[in-house]
């Protein structure tokens, strides 16, 4: 309840509310029993390396699980491809939320109040700890088809994780074009994936997947291109 009142109430809010209650105590004293309260002051710019940070370590976690689901099973060409699928694939996402970001997928440095920042950075960490799982469970099933719970995680994962992405790129002023040309396309796929990549092997989706995370930063460097052209000529 605290972190949901945290979410849905500003700082102003909760700091009015706060001093109403201060004076209806001090109302009844003749001297106040306590000091007024004051809103504390968040570093933003360290608040965003904390999220960064944060989002590494689960990041990390995720290699860590994916290591050691792969260290119990026999080494073939189809587990190698996969392993270096999923490494390749949490590369991608490291970039895509901590390398330029502040934790969230591509949202800007102190673009965002806390309150909005806080639950996107929640549900994004949360969408890499369900890849996590699938990635850790492909290793089981990596001379056959995925089974579709397992598939619709690994491809819900990436989903929710894009579409926090998609929100948080919007919200960086990225623009309508970069939202129907980078973002739309990132939250489709995956679904389509899960939908119709039943019966393909699981680095293959892996691979599918990479290729669908790496798909915002090409396209603005595509879009970057066309642009630089644009104005040469």
């Amino acid at each position: 309840m605290p972190l949901a009142l945290t979410f849905a109430r500003s700082r102003n809010q909760i700091r009015a509310r706060a001093r109403e209650e201060w004076e209806e105590r001090a109302a009844g004293h003749a001297r106040p029993t306590r000091p007024m309260p004051v809103a504390a002051r968040i570093d933003a710019r360290h608040l965003d390396e904390r999220l960064g940070l944060f989002t590494l370590i689960v990041i990390g976690e995720s290699v860590a699980l994916t290591v050691e689901a792969s260290s119990e099973a026999e080494w073939t060409s189809r587990l190698a491809a996969l392993a270096v699928g999923s490494f390749v694939l949490l590369l991608a996402l490291w970039a895509l939320a901590v390398r330029r970001s502040c934790g969230v997928p591509l949202l800007g440095f102190g673009v965002l109040a806390p309150r909005f920042a806080l639950p996107m950075h929640c549900v994004a960490t949360g969408a890499l700890a369900a890849l996590a799982a699938s990635l850790g469970g492909a290793v089981l099933h990596v001379d056959g088809p995925l089974p579709p719970g397992m598939r619709w995680l690994m491809c819900g994962g990436i989903t929710v994780f894009l579409s926090v992405g998609v929100l948080a790129g919007a919200a960086s002023g990225r623009g309508v074009r970069w939202i129907l040309g980078a973002g739309v396309p990132v939250v489709v796929a995956p679904i389509l994936l899960g939908t119709f990549a039943g019966r393909g092997a699981p680095a293959a989706l892996v691979w599918a997947l990479v290729l669908v995370a790496r798909w915002p930063r090409l396209y603005e460097k595509l879009a970057g291109r066309h642009d630089t052209s644009g104005v040469r000529s």
